[in-house]
């Protein structure tokens, strides 16, 4: 029980410093904010620090992408968990498909984008939920903040970019051998629905459309 105990203690710790970190990179940013799926109870747990700072910072609404499907009907999306958890958080959110998110930082109606990270390499690549490349290049070129929250390490970071991929090949290969329902598909259709993107450190570094780096950080 003591050794549980201190683990519990420890994890609290950190994410009290997690929310505090997020809470000082916030500063200053316009709103609405936008998330991708992946930073609320989901994967955190009660104490998911990016829902717990933009409370603490008086957001007033939050946008989350729908992102990938987390069932085998496809009927549920991690988003639509994610959503539910920042609604107990006392945010109002928003659950938007990808496209629709997209257009909304395209044409300037997004302050910031926070996407989680559930695994990182030394040279700074990630890999985010389904969906998170695409929204991150748009908040790149559209010159708006892009926060990277970090999920706890389950395993040791990869070298770099390279061992990331293959090692989200190595998970599609898995997912492929026990596909979803495809429902309402024609035979002989193939269909690509991956569960994760990959985000190499070159990329997030490129300079943004007005010439500004995007500010990236990675918070755990």
């Amino acid at each position: 029980a003591p050794v549980v105990e201190a683990r519990a203690a420890a994890r609290r710790v950190a994410h009290a410093a997690a929310v505090d970190r997020l809470i000082e990179v916030l500063d200053g940013i316009s709103e609405p904010i936008a998330t991708g799926p992946g930073l609320g109870a989901t994967a955190w747990g009660d104490l998911a620090p990016a829902h717990e700072a933009l409370r603490r910072r008086g957001a007033a609404s939050l946008l989350v992408a729908t992102g990938p499907t987390v069932d085998p009907s496809g009927a549920t999306c991690l988003g639509a968990l994610d959503a539910a958890d920042a609604l107990r958080a006392g945010l109002d959110s928003e659950l938007l498909g990808e496209g629709e998110l997209g257009a909304r930082i395209a044409t300037g109606g997004v302050g910031a984008l926070l996407l989680s990270a559930v695994a990182r390499a030394e040279d700074g690549s990630v890999v985010v939920p389904a969906g998170g490349a695409g929204l991150a290049a748009l908040a790149r070129f559209a010159a708006i903040p892009l926060v990277l929250v970090a999920t706890p390490m389950r395993e040791r970071p990869a070298e770099g970019a390279t061992e990331l991929a293959a090692r989200v090949s190595a998970y599609a290969a898995v997912r492929a051998r026990r596909p979803a329902a495809a429902r309402g598909v024609s035979r002989g259709t193939r269909i690509v629905a991956p569960r994760v993107d990959l985000l190499d450190a070159a990329a997030l570094g490129r300079p943004g459309r007005t010439g500004a780096r995007t500010t990236v950080v990675v918070v755990g």
